[in-house]
């Protein structure tokens, strides 16, 4: 068994604004930690190459995704503390926070800022509004 002990490792804070805070919780790996505030609403994009898994840790949202580019009605799931859920590359999506939440997001791509841009692009119109009118 490794045991690691004394690791100097300052939590780096990527985001920090009404909405909540993003801090990288690990070297070497994407692996981020979200705090978001009731009401707020996070994603309205698409990664055309990355992917990222995320477990609800406290708190509710709902979450919405639809194939990018397909004029279908988007899928609405209610996450609940515990449940974990899969974003594929070229799916939109969106979380919407029902609570005060924190989750966790182990990504399959670089979250650095200039690739995580170049990765992203964001929705130019409201998925939550999408599934409500279909």
């Amino acid at each position: 068994m490794n045991i690691i002990q004394d690791i100097n490792f300052d939590f780096e804070i990527l985001s920090d604004d009404d909405r909540g805070r993003i801090t990288k919780i690990a070297q070497n790996v994407d692996v981020l930690r979200i705090v978001s505030s009731k009401g707020s609403k996070r994603a309205a994009h698409y990664h055309r190459k990355s992917s990222h898994i995320c477990v609800l840790l406290s708190g509710a949202m709902i979450y919405y995704e639809r194939k990018t580019n397909f004029n279908i009605k988007p899928t609405r799931i209610k996450i609940k503390p515990g449940d974990y859920f899969f974003t594929d590359r070229m799916f939109d999506h969106l979380m919407v926070f029902t609570k005060n939440s924190i989750f966790d997001c182990y990504s399959f791509g670089s979250r650095k800022k200039k690739d995580y841009e170049n990765d992203l692009v964001r929705l130019d119109y409201d998925l939550e509004a999408t599934y409500h009118d279909w």
